[in-house]
């Protein structure tokens, strides 16, 4: 529609001069009265077309804020550079006076770089309104949008000043604006134009403002962060911005140097309290120096401090439980990002479609459902679910999958013989550390020299211990000589993560129990059980 409109006010413009005089009073009706704001600027471009006398113009609107507004977001639509250019002073008298509302005065900032011919003195102007004022953010974006040629020596050190100035009054969130952001690149810009006995203090002085911001995402499906070393300068503002594009729920604590296995361990003594959720699994710790929410799949959180002031390397982490030990990073502080590789990431693309979070489930929202077991399940999407929640990459079935779990084709017996029922194995999908198999624990060890290795051991003898460290990657391993182990203990937090199902409807749970109880649909039964309850009467997936 609006296109249509401005199609329409293009042929209105450039018609004959005579009949839109002839027309002027329904035109100038139409330009105070009509509904759609681009109608009524349409209208003025008409009428200015047609008056003779542009300063009658904008006598006109003196009565009427709102016609004054849309007289000169007009601007921007003549065509005709002659009468934009004409047009001018009067955009300068509306920013010397300050009894106009912020909205007109924006408005006219904005169609500044539009006039064609007035780049330097539009520059001039500019600058003048960029620094601690409400007029900075639209005066930053209208320069931003001047050839950058317009912008010399002479004109940048005024700019710069009130760009440090406007950064400066600005709190850190605001940095990361758009606006914020934009006024550091253009900053940035103008310090590099300078000579080098000018742009040494302002580059200093930019550093100490601008916000080194970092983008950190978990790669899906294999529980680590896709960056794993980051750098920031020490003492000054940064900001983490920390998207969940996995699966299941993750975190991100920043520790104190030399903490990770501290919080880690923290952590973990948390899943035995029934407050560690409304706690987002951060440890009362004075070791933990910042920390995310705990974010569910498609969730996005950000973290904004001034880095340490001592130089070091600061460890961050996932305290969801089972998580820290194979997903951590390094956050180096150092003096200066000079020579080091910008901190960026592109997500990684998944072969499994993105899951959006659907709730939180526990054992007993889903234990009115096992009922409905006994009906016809669909074993496809159980098995979609299966590989999708990386179940294959730790359990085996059928003889094919991984090796970090439990062989999962003797659920079908257990359950059979009443050594497993439907509840306990609900109970083991969504609660994977209320029981577990000894073989199958998380083994932690420190060695004599501090370092920390843990995971499921995969072979050993009286020289070595070989551990698979990620569940979710079985090929890698780590093999620790025994003889340099100061410290070796149990987990009691499984290696199966927690919250795998919590992008999964109560129906989906059904079919991969399904899937699971008959060894991969080959019997297409779940047995019987006395726990089986009635169907709820209202099916409520989210909280």
């Amino acid at each position: 529609m609006e296109s249509v409109l401005q199609d329409l006010g293009g042929l209105l413009e450039n018609g004959p001069v005579e009949k839109l005089q002839a027309a002027s009073h329904e035109i100038k009706d139409l330009a105070e009265s009509a509904r759609n704001s681009v109608t009524r600027r349409i209208a003025w471009v008409a009428l200015m077309v047609a008056e003779p006398s542009i300063s009658a113009t904008w006598q006109s609107t003196k009565k009427s804020e709102g016609a004054l507004l849309d007289l000169v977001e007009s601007i921007p639509m003549i065509s005709d550079p002659v009468l934009r250019s004409a047009l001018y002073p009067g955009l300068e008298r509306i920013l010397a006076d300050p009894v106009h509302p912020a909205r007109i005065r924006t408005a006219a900032i904005e169609v500044l770089p539009s006039i064609p011919g007035h780049d330097t003195q539009t520059l001039r102007l500019l600058a003048r309104l960029v620094g601690p004022v409400e007029s900075a953010p639209a005066a930053i974006r209208a320069i931003d949008r001047l050839p950058r040629e317009t912008i010399h020596d002479e004109a940048s050190v005024p700019l710069l000043e009130g760009l440090l100035s406007y950064l400066k009054s600005i709190s850190l969130e605001q940095r990361t604006s758009k606006d914020g952001l934009l006024a550091s690149r253009l900053a940035g810009d103008l310090t590099r134009l300078l000579p080098s006995h000018l742009s040494g203090s302002f580059k200093d002085r930019l550093a100490d403002l601008v916000v080194t911001r970092i983008v950190i995402r978990p790669i899906p499906h294999r529980m680590q962060y896709d960056q794993q070393e980051i750098y920031v300068p020490a003492g000054r503002p940064v900001e983490i911005v920390f998207e969940n594009i996995d699966i299941m729920p993750h975190n991100l604590i920043i520790t104190s140097p030399g903490a990770l296995f501290e919080v880690g361990l923290a952590a973990e003594a948390m899943a035995a309290h029934p407050d560690a959720f409304d706690r987002q699994f951060i440890p009362d710790s004075p070791s933990v120096l910042y920390a995310s929410r705990m974010l569910q799949a498609q969730e996005t959180d950000k973290l904004r401090f001034t880095a340490p002031q001592i130089l070091g390397d600061y460890p961050y982490v996932c305290t969801f439980p089972g998580h820290w030990r194979t997903m951590f990073g390094t956050m180096h502080v150092v003096t200066t990002l000079d020579g080091i590789e910008k901190n960026t990431s592109e997500p990684e693309v998944s072969l499994v479609a993105a899951r959006d979070f659907v709730k939180v489930w526990r054992v007993e929202d889903l234990t009115g459902y096992l009922s409905r077991l006994d009906a016809d399940r669909n074993f496809k999407n159980g098995a979609d679910l299966f590989q999708q929640l990386s179940c294959s990459k730790c359990h085996r079935m059928n003889s094919t999958g991984g090796r970090v779990g439990p062989d999962l084709t003797r659920i079908r017996d257990k359950l059979a013989s009443g050594d497993l029922d439907r509840t306990g194995l609900l109970r083991e999908l969504i609660e994977p550390s209320s029981s577990m198999e000894e073989q199958y624990q998380t083994e932690v060890i420190r060695t004599r020299d501090g370092r920390i290795f843990t995971g499921v051991v995969e072979y050993e003898d009286d020289q070595v211990l070989r551990l698979i460290s990620n569940p979710l990657e079985s090929e890698v391993t780590d093999e620790v000589p025994k003889n340099i182990i100061a410290e070796r203990r149990q987990s009691t937090v499984s290696p199966m993560p927690e919250g795998l199902v919590n992008t999964a409807s109560s129906e989906d749970i059904l079919d991969l129990i399904a899937y699971v109880a008959s060894a991969g649909g080959l019997q297409p039964t779940v047995g019987t059980s006395s726990d089986a309850s009635p169907k709820p009467a209202q099916d409520q997936e989210a909280e």
